[in-house]
């Protein structure tokens, strides 16, 4: 009995521990490296600078190419030897910036095997591990084929991966996105088939309100998936008040309505503290899809709204845990 009690005693211990822990953990925000493009400064330093973000997410191709990492001379960046990984980290490290993540854009339905796919992110991860990026974001492409093939397709290509993320630290996740897995039925199997530690999701809510979700089951979603959540996207929309309660066709003059974060129909505040309340104290980055409808000196300050606005959220939700 006394045994039985200590462990009891040891086992609150740890856990009141955790959620200290846990409490102190504070989430970012960054931003999707493509998404700095457009207000055309010299490199791509100078653009996270003018809005004050530091910490990016970087594309990378089969190629071990990062296309939206620009420098002043035009040149980019890569990942393909240890020179270009070297190069790379010092112009993290000079511009004091950091990787939040790499995407990398995976076709399940093409003419990739699983296992060419398994080499490359197995390259990427290595590097990630090499450079302390916490997480490899991974869309699943495929089209025209039924929902079951979709499903087959994911577990097959993805599932080899949980063991390059056991060899490396990483977490890697998918990402709703697309015709088939912004839909409860598809995304819930995919999900329960991977160690979420090891394949979790990246969640973009909006992602399922563009897909045509009513604005009310958006939130429901985002609460059933925010167990799930190992890294986040944001962006927002603005529907005619007749369209948000209802179910839209798949896309729904989606680019006619995308809004800067704060004013769009998404209230963030309740999403991402769903996200928060299951445990989640990584990134909020930001792919506002807006940004085409505005011009220099706008631009930039539609930017920076969004992420002050993000910046708030993580400071309410993190005062009100340590209360």
């Amino acid at each position: 009995m006394k045994d039985w009690r200590v462990l009891l005693q040891v086992s609150l211990a740890a856990l009141v521990l955790a959620q200290a822990l846990q409490a102190k953990e504070v989430m970012k925000v960054g931003i999707r490296d493509g998404y700095l493009k457009s207000m055309e400064y010299k490199d791509v330093w100078s653009a996270a600078k003018a809005i004050g973000v530091n910490r990016l997410e970087i594309e990378v191709t089969p190629e071990l190419k990062c296309p939206n990492l620009y420098e002043a001379n035009g040149s980019l960046h890569q990942i393909d030897t240890p020179a270009s990984i070297k190069r790379l980290k010092d112009a993290f490290r000079k511009h004091q910036l950091s990787i939040n993540a790499f995407t990398t854009v995976i076709p399940i339905a093409g003419d990739k095997t699983p296992a060419q796919i398994q080499r490359w992110l197995t390259a990427v991860a290595k590097v990630a591990e090499q450079l302390k990026v916490p997480v490899i974001m991974m869309p699943l492409i495929a089209r025209g084929i039924e929902d079951e093939e979709f499903i087959q397709r994911a577990r097959e290509y993805v599932g080899p991966l949980q063991a390059v993320a056991v060899q490396t630290s990483v977490q890697l996740t998918i990402e709703n996105l697309g015709h088939y897995l912004n839909r409860q039925e598809i995304l819930d199997p995919i999900l329960k088939s991977f160690d979420t530690k090891r394949v979790g999701l990246t969640l973009d809510i909006c992602n399922m309100y563009w897909f045509g979700h009513p604005l009310p089951k958006i939130y429901e979603l985002a609460e059933h998936f925010a167990p799930y959540v190992r890294y986040v996207h944001i962006k927002n929309v603005k529907y005619p008040d007749d369209q948000k309660q209802n179910q839209r066709p798949e896309g729904w003059e989606y680019s006619k309505y995308a809004e800067p974060v704060k004013t769009g129909d998404l209230d963030f505040k309740r999403i991402v503290g769903f996200y928060y309340h299951a445990g989640y104290r990584g990134d909020l980055t930001l792919e506002d899809d807006s940004l085409g409808k505005f011009r220099m000196p706008e631009l930039r300050e539609v930017h920076q709204q969004d992420v002050q606005y993000l910046r708030q959220i993580i400071a309410e939700l993190s005062s009100q845990t340590r209360h």
